[in-house]
């Protein structure tokens, strides 16, 4: 999920449990919670956590974008780049989900 309407939506309409990820923009815009929005993002996981059919997985993201590389150092930096917001989110929230 990418955001608080689809998460409250689930929130209510769940019957069975499942496991949950935040889908993360890491560079096209199209889809995908902001990785710099934490307010967003935080009030998706207040969401999650108060469900009784939700559970936090953790974060996810997609680099689409690599398909319009034109070298494989193009690819290597959007990578770095998306492990680094990636990282930065998972250091942010450890403390919130240490497992």
């Amino acid at each position: 999920m990418e955001n608080l309407e689809s998460a409250a939506f689930l929130s209510v309409n769940l019957r069975a449990n499942v496991g949950c990820f935040i889908k993360i923009d890491v560079g096209t815009h199209r889809t995908g919670a902001d990785p710099k929005d934490t307010k967003s993002i935080e009030a998706v996981m207040d969401v999650i956590d108060s469900s009784d059919h939700m559970s936090f997985r953790g974060f996810l993201a997609h680099s689409g974008h690599t398909y319009h590389c034109t070298s494989k150092n193009e690819v290597i930096e959007i990578h770095e780049k998306t492990r680094r917001m990636m990282l930065e989110l998972k250091q942010k929230y450890k403390s919130r989900y240490p497992d």
